[in-house]
């Protein structure tokens, strides 16, 4: 997890580049090139919720919200 602070130092540019590579381009050549040294983070698999939602719970932030858009 980032920190407030964290990026302004080497420590925090490298927890950065860490995360950049979950994504699906993940780490460019050049940023590779650079930081060779930085390990990437390993997420867990996801698993969703599959229970039925409960009624009451969509009432309120229907009522709270106004609208799903």
């Amino acid at each position: 997890m980032v920190i407030a602070g964290d990026p302004l130092n080497l420590e925090g540019l490298k927890k950065i580049i860490s995360y950049k590579g979950v994504f699906k381009k993940g780490l460019n050549d050049n940023l590779r090139s650079k930081f060779p040294e930085v390990k990437l983070i390993i997420l867990t698999e996801f698993i969703p919720n599959m229970e039925p939602l409960n009624g009451h719970w969509i009432a309120g932030f229907v009522t709270a919200d106004g609208h799903f858009t």
